[in-house]
């Protein structure tokens, strides 16, 4: 018998003894270790093209502009990205839409008191912004007890540090433009007197005069309208924007 016929025997007794395992196993078939092998590298290849598809949706979808603000993009994935931090920092379980509406509204304004801000030539210092991480430190360690679990947190839902120091800057820009547009608001006598008759009936429960919170009431009144400029400043800045998007 020559070396081919040899050859050709064996590839026959290969085949009969595959037919006969195929039927042994009910009809699933056995591969061989070369066919096993491309097997392998065709899944892996389609494993690897499907978690590429995955990731290429995702990132259109976070590329979608969802609002601009006077030629500025506000993308989902920045809505995303505050998202997260927002959970990270107050240790929120979810987001509902009422909220998120919200979240994206304080965006449109955070893009406007930031463009505001550096308007009026107003900065937020290196030493201003460890001042706030300090704060926020503080707060995280009594929301989530060690600072092992701060990290654990904070990696979990994929807050950077960059996005967190890019938050603190915007809320700094917000405090300085805040004082800036109310600092000459001043309090009146009827001011003191509005908020003194709103709080009377609390006051006289706990036997207090006006003359004995005078400044605390001056204090309340002032605060109030200074929150309320602030408010109306901030219509006034979206008003004269130009604000484009769903919603």
């Amino acid at each position: 018998m020559s070396r081919a016929d040899r050859r050709a025997r064996a590839r026959t007794q290969a085949r009969r003894r595959q037919q006969a395992e195929v039927k042994r196993r009910g009809g699933v078939a056995v591969l061989s270790p070369k066919a096993r092998r491309i097997f392998t590298i065709v899944m892996a290849a389609i494993v690897v093209l499907g978690a590429g598809l995955a990731w290429g949706l995702s990132y259109v979808a976070g590329n979608e502009v969802v609002k601009t603000v006077n030629g500025q993009d506000i993308t989902q994935r920045v809505v995303n990205q505050r998202t997260r931090i927002l959970m990270f920092l107050y240790g929120l379980k979810e987001v509902n839409a009422e909220t998120s509406q919200a979240l994206l509204d304080g965006l449109v304004d955070e893009e406007l008191v930031t463009a505001e801000a550096q308007k009026r030539n107003l900065s937020v210092s290196q030493d201003e912004l460890d001042q706030l991480t300090v704060q926020y430190t503080d707060g995280l360690a009594t929301l989530y007890g060690s600072n092992l679990q701060i990290t654990v947190q904070r990696l979990r839902l994929r807050v950077t540090a960059q996005a967190l120091a890019d938050y603190q800057r915007v809320q700094s820009y917000n405090g300085k433009l805040y004082e800036a547009v109310t600092a000459d608001i001043e309090v009146t006598e009827v001011d003191i007197q509005a908020v003194y008759v709103a709080n009377k009936e609390a006051l006289d429960q706990q036997g207090l005069s006006l003359e004995q919170v005078r400044d605390r009431l001056a204090e309340d009144a002032l605060q109030q309208k200074r929150g309320e400029a602030y408010s109306q400043f901030l219509k006034d800045l979206r008003a004269a924007a130009t604000i484009a998007g769903p919603g």
